[in-house]
């Protein structure tokens, strides 16, 4: 996993579907920022737990369209 803890978001992004250690490294990467946002919007924390899931399978399935710019950047 060493190589992917010097990748971009990018480059994990792009890779992903077929690196179980770059989907890894993303989620290790952001799941505080992501769990910290959802906790403010969610009732309990076992939607704020679902909801955690539910967007990183989002990545996981959606990772080489957000690479591809089909999802709008920040």
């Amino acid at each position: 996993m060493g190589n992917d803890e010097q990748r971009d978001d990018a480059e994990l992004l792009s890779v992903i579907a077929s690196s179980p250690a770059a989907l890894e490294q993303f989620y290790r990467r952001h799941v505080n920022d992501v769990t910290r946002f959802l906790a403010r919007r969610c009732n309990t924390s076992e939607d704020v737990a679902d909801a955690v899931s539910a967007t990183f399978l989002a990545v996981l399935f959606s990772a080489q369209s957000i690479v591809n710019g089909a999802l709008p950047r920040s």
